[in-house]
């Protein structure tokens, strides 16, 4: 008879290397599909899968012995492929220049709309940057980055929820 995730979870925790073996080989699969879709690059998807992986063996090994083993195993997933995105985005914004000025389409921007940028993080000041001032679409910003397009439009909407929050108070102070 199989043993179920909870008791090969345990074996595992009391030094069975042989029961997380199976616990791996038995849900790999779907964790590299889970991050395939949430990544949309092999490479990525298989370094994410790896990462997960081994971050909840060691986390076994440490005696933690999770109530629901898949859960917390996707969940890990989850933290590891964010994990990569967030470093996409550093990248993509490290190879953008540092300065708005020395891009032609932000010539007219003003040192107010400057600043307000320079609140941002890295990140959504790299995803502003290629939206406005390359005129990239969200596909072709996904594209580039090899970020998902809805990555790159959720991180563009917190990025404008931001942008409002800080220019509210300054709107509302005109307005007096």
């Amino acid at each position: 008879m199989e043993k179920s995730n909870i008791e090969l979870m345990r074996a595992a925790a009391a030094g069975d290397a042989g029961a997380y073996a199976a616990f791996a080989r038995r849900h790999a699969g779907a964790v590299l599909r889970y991050c395939l879709t949430r990544l949309a690059n092999e490479q990525a998807a298989e370094d994410a899968t790896q990462e997960a992986m081994l971050r909840v063996f060691q986390q076994v090994r440490a005696g933690g012995t999770p109530a629901e083993p898949l859960g917390w195993l996707f969940g890990v997933a989850r933290n590891c492929c964010n994990e990569v995105v967030r470093q996409r985005l550093r990248h993509e914004a490290a190879a953008l220049p540092e300065d708005l000025e020395a891009r032609p389409a932000a010539a007219h921007w003003s040192p107010e709309l400057a600043d307000l940028l320079g609140r941002l993080s890295d990140a959504e000041q790299g995803l502003i940057q290629m939206k406005y001032t390359e005129r990239l679409t969200c596909r072709e910003i996904a594209e580039r980055s090899g970020i998902p397009i809805g990555t790159v439009k959720a991180s563009l909407a917190r990025a404008y929820q931001k942008l409002r929050r800080h220019l509210r108070p300054e709107m509302e102070g005109e307005q007096r």
